[in-house]
């Protein structure tokens, strides 16, 4: 992913996009953070949750 590819698919412009992320390792972050929160809750019990 580049930030230009992004910004594209956000239809605004690579400055803009600046604006909100300094480089293309912090929404990698934050992808990465979602998805992962994601498969924990996705693989959690309702036995471990109560603890």
């Amino acid at each position: 992913m580049t930030m230009r590819r992004l910004a594209q698919e956000l239809d605004t412009g690579p400055a803009s996009l600046h604006v909100h992320v300094r480089n293309t390792a912090e929404p990698h972050a934050a992808v990465l953070d979602e998805l992962l929160g994601r498969a924990r809750l996705s693989g959690t019990s309702r036995d471990e949750t109560a603890r």
